[in-house]
């Protein structure tokens, strides 16, 4: 029996049962849509992922809230569009650059170069990067990646620098990617990791580059062997003066030896004057000689005396001249009977 505003209603036993039949079905329904619709509304976004919201139906995106990994019963008719968390691998392979020049009228050099980097997207910044550029960012992180490499190289960086100072380069490139990547609209993308790997010359490049170093040392060459023209002519120079001033100098030292020499034979033949009148006055006077003249001072004594003196100056000069002879004479003098014997 059932009541229904304040009235009461019997039912059969066969309305009673078909009464149930329909509530046992309503609640298999029931239970079989919960059993297909509650694993559908969980949604599971992985480590290495960031997720936005998406309605199925709509397609609208919910870019207030970023989910981490995890899951999430979201409901069925959502589900996550999906970024990736971990690091961006780019590989700019091939990437063609200029070198600064090293003028204002020309460009530098051409070559090739791969370039290696890391990075990673702003978590708080991926619903801004969705609104803007959608799952397009990274050709736009690499477009910009290319163009911040290739204007720098061309302003800053000379072509030897990219094979003698990798590292400065390396340095100067990243500075100018992460400007880059930082410029309106700005990029959520942070740079870790950034490589230079090969660096190839083109043919032609390394034609023309070999050409100008060879010319390069065929002008040190010239400019070389001009030097040293001019350096053995300047030597030449001061070899004729040193050669002049040393004739020089021994012109003056000859001509200051004869001097001293000159000298010397005329003082040594004034002392051996000297010392030869000395001893023929002592000779003269150990004789007596002088004795002798004293007794007649006005008389033939002193005829005598100078006849003597004369006469023992000339046997002493003589003796004196054969002593002093270059050839092989042998003299032994003696005085006998007031005479000079000589032997040869």
């Amino acid at each position: 029996m059932a009541r229904f505003n304040g009235n009461s209603f019997r039912f059969s036993w066969e309305e009673q049962k078909s009464h149930s039949g329909t509530y046992t079905t309503i609640c298999g329904i029931g239970l079989l849509l919960l059993v297909i619709l509650l694993p559908l509304s969980f949604s599971y976004v992985e480590y290495h992922e960031y997720g936005l919201k998406q309605r199925k139906s709509t397609g609208t995106v919910d870019v207030s809230k970023v989910y981490d990994s995890g899951r999430y019963a979201i409901g069925p008719d959502y589900t996550f569009i999906k970024y990736q968390a971990d690091a961006h691998v780019l590989n700019l392979d091939g990437l063609s650059v200029f070198s600064a020049s090293g003028g204002d009228d020309s460009i530098g050099l051409e070559f090739v170069l791969d370039l290696h980097m890391t990075y990673t997207l702003q978590k708080d910044k991926i619903g801004e990067l969705h609104t803007s550029m959608a799952t397009s960012y990274q050709a736009i992180v690499s477009s910009r990646a290319k163009d911040a490499v290739k204007n720098r190289a061309s302003i800053d960086i000379s072509f030897t620098d990219f094979f003698e100072n990798r590292e400065s380069v390396e340095t100067i490139l990243k500075a100018a990617v992460t400007a880059r990547w930082g410029d309106a609209p700005a990029l959520p993308a942070v740079l870790d990791q950034f490589h230079i790997g090969r660096i190839k010359i083109p043919e032609n490049v390394a034609r023309k580059q070999l050409e100008t170093k060879l010319q390069n040392e065929r002008n040190g060459k010239e400019t070389s062997l001009q030097k040293a023209l001019v350096e053995r002519e300047l030597t030449k120079v001061e070899v004729s003066k040193i050669l002049n001033e040393k004739e020089k100098t021994l012109r003056s030292a000859q001509a200051e030896a004869t001097r001293i020499k000159a000298k010397a034979v005329s003082d040594a033949q004034k002392t051996v004057l000297e010392a030869q009148s000395t001893g023929l006055k002592d000779l003269i006077a150990g004789i007596g000689i002088n004795a002798l003249g004293s007794t007649d001072i006005n008389g033939a004594a002193v005829t005598n005396l100078a006849s003597k003196k004369d006469k023992l100056k000339v046997q002493l000069d003589y003796i004196r001249a054969l002593r002093n002879r270059k050839d092989e004479t042998n003299i032994d003098i003696t005085f006998l009977n007031g005479g000079v014997k000589t032997f040869t």
